[in-house]
């Protein structure tokens, strides 16, 4: 803070962040004190801390691994990649955790399934719809392919984080049926 009550500049009061590079502060001047003159030494600035707003920060992991927002590669560590599945008779479930590093409560508004095979995903255990800071939930993605071969999904979690707010990543199965083994 630089407060220079000498001098009738209209620039008097100024403020600065940690880095002295933008305008952002803390605390600001609400009205001065007695004499209500800035320049002279008796009228006292009156200062108020102001406070940031809160923010939620999301983060989702598989299998106790970050999954990136917007990540496009499957994986088994992260369970993106649910393997091998029979088309006749398998399910195969895995669960995704939520998690709020941020200051302020975090808001899913949704998790939706979108993509080529998305019918073969399904959503079987939703989450909170709140998580309160440093907190988590669960939700489950259930793999039922419908067919063989490749089978490909989109998992869009709707929240309140300002810049992940729809945080998605890519899922991926393999359909089978027992006759595609062959053992040699």
């Amino acid at each position: 803070i630089d407060v220079d009550v000498l001098d009738q500049n209209t620039n008097d009061v100024l403020f600065y962040s940690n880095n002295n590079s933008d305008a952002a502060s803390p605390i600001s001047v609400t009205s001065w004190g007695p004499g209500l003159n800035p320049i002279s030494p008796a009228g006292t600035p009156v200062v108020v801390e102001e406070t940031a707003t809160p923010v939620p920060e999301i983060k989702i992991t598989g299998n106790n691994v970050e999954i990136t927002d917007g990540n496009t590669y499957t994986s088994f560590s992260t369970h993106t990649n649910f393997g091998s599945v029979n088309v006749s008779s398998g399910t195969l479930a895995r669960t995704y955790t939520i998690l709020n590093s941020g200051a302020g409560t975090l808001t899913i508004s949704g998790v939706a399934v979108t993509g080529a095979n998305s019918a073969d995903f399904t959503l079987t255990s939703s989450p909170a719809s709140s998580v309160a800071s440093s907190g988590s939930t669960t939700f489950v993605i259930t793999f039922n392919p419908s067919a063989t071969g490749s089978r490909n999904a989109t998992i869009t979690v709707s929240n309140n984080d300002s810049n992940e707010g729809s945080y998605d990543f890519s899922i991926n199965g393999y359909g089978y049926t027992p006759a595609d083994i062959q053992v040699t």
